[in-house]
Formats: structure tokens, sequence, C-alpha cells
């Protein structure tokens, strides 16, 4: 369970990340990883 939330965050972070360094919380908050 852990692994696979720590797998899930991660994740979620390097999309956003790739996306836009600038704005992580909000992009991650706002928009959906589609």
């Amino acid at each position: 369970l852990i692994l696979g939330c720590i797998t899930l965050s991660f994740t979620l972070l390097s999309f956003v990340t790739l996306r836009g360094g600038n704005r992580l919380l909000p992009t991650a908050e706002t928009q959906s990883p589609a």
C-alpha cells in the first residue's frame, strides 16, 4: 500500500513537473493526468 501510494504520488509529481515545473501543486489540483 505504501509503495503504491508513493509510486502514484511520484508519478503525478513527475508528470506535472514535465508539463510545467513552475506550478506543481496548482496544476496537479486543477488539471488531471489524462
